[in-house]
């Protein structure tokens, strides 16, 4: 066996765990930003946040099982959280502004949509009354 071999499996959980930890970031951004685009009240996003971190906890679980064989060390939280750190320092502004104009226009997008399916609705319910008052007139 060469020297160097049992480091390999470690270098490879601490790659995965940072990427982890940046990739838990930016969902935490694109949570952070629907409830703000969709105007969530308090008890919705205290919701959606605990399901992100249960989702979260069993993801660093499958990933610690995967990669790590279950085991957790102190670098494996070292580097989540400096996953998390770099998402933060260097990325989530421009990724939240990202988000927020993506979602914004899907917003738009769904109101139009749906202000047009009510006016389409609304005529044809106008045709099928004037249609039914004109077979009852004759």
């Amino acid at each position: 066996m060469m020297p160097g071999s049992t480091l390999d499996p470690q270098f490879v959980s601490l790659v995965v765990l940072i990427l982890a930890g940046f990739g838990l970031a930016c969902i935490f951004d694109f949570l952070r930003c629907c409830g703000k685009i969709f105007a969530l009240p308090k008890r919705a996003l205290l919701f959606v946040d605990l399901l992100y971190c249960l989702f979260s906890a069993f993801f660093v679980f499958y990933l610690l099982l995967q990669v790590n064989r279950g085991e957790v060390r102190f670098y494996a939280f070292f580097s989540l959280g400096l996953g998390l750190m770099t998402y933060y320092m260097f990325c989530s502004s421009f990724v939240y502004r990202l988000f927020f104009h993506g979602l914004t226009a899907l917003r738009t997008v769904v109101i139009k949509f749906a202000k047009m399916f009510v006016k389409l609705q609304d005529f044809f319910k106008k045709c099928r009354i004037s249609r039914n008052s004109n077979h009852t007139g004759q």
